[in-house]
């Protein structure tokens, strides 16, 4: 079995009779669901907030189901947007009903914040000292 693709965040100095190919673009790997960049070694997001302008509750839960953070780096995020899900729920509103027009103002205004997390760069390895 020969090893086909390969990525790691290391120069490679290391390596001087072996040739690579790092374009920025290529080093942008898709790691554990998230987007993991091996020049700079940081953890990016891609969100692709709904352009949908009537909201149900059903249109609620798939947006937040779609905001995938397998390593919880985003979870004040999500709380944000499971607590929204719950307030929807105080309101007794059926799956398949429109949002009421404040409600559905407010999700819209929460769904447009999200591409921001498109510009969040996360360091993959965090050293710290000692004390």
């Amino acid at each position: 079995m020969s090893l086909h693709k390969w990525c790691f965040s290391h120069s490679t100095n290391d390596f001087p009779d072996l040739h690579f190919d790092q374009s920025s673009e290529e080093s942008i790997k898709k790691t554990l669901g998230i987007l993991w960049n091996s020049s700079s070694d940081t953890f990016r997001f891609k969100v692709s907030p709904s352009t949908n302008h009537i909201f149900t509750k059903r249109d609620v839960l798939s947006q937040i189901a779609h905001i995938f953070d397998p390593l919880g780096l985003l979870g004040p995020v999500i709380s944000k947007a499971k607590f929204f899900m719950q307030q929807l729920w105080l309101l007794k509103l059926e799956w398949y009903q429109k949002l009421p027009v404040p409600v559905a103002a407010e999700w819209a205004s929460f769904g447009q914040s999200l591409k921001v997390l498109e510009k969040l760069r996360i360091p993959r390895c965090v050293f710290y000292q000692k004390i």
